[in-house]
C-alpha cells in the first residue's frame, strides 16, 4: 500500500479500508470461501465474514 500524496502516514482507517478492498478482491477470485480461522465453537471464519465485520465497523465509525 502506498501513502497517498499529501499524507505523511497511514491512519488506521486507511489500513482498514485497504484491507477490506484486498479481502473483497480475494473473495471474488475464489471458487470456495477461504477459511481464515477455525473458532473454538466450531465455526469457520471466512474472508467474507471479515469483510462483513469491517463493513460494520466502518459503518459505526462514520456515525
Amino acid at each position: 500500500m502506498n501513502i497517498p500524496p499529501g499524507k505523511s502516514h497511514l491512519t488506521v482507517l486507511d489500513i482498514l479500508i485497504e484491507l477490506r478492498c484486498w479481502l473483497a478482491d480475494n473473495v471474488e477470485m475464489q471458487a470456495a470461501p477461504a477459511i481464515v480461522a477455525h473458532l473454538p465453537n466450531g465455526y469457520q471464519l471466512t474472508q467474507a465474514d471479515c469483510i462483513e465485520a469491517i463493513d460494520a465497523l466502518l459503518h459505526q465509525l462514520r456515525h
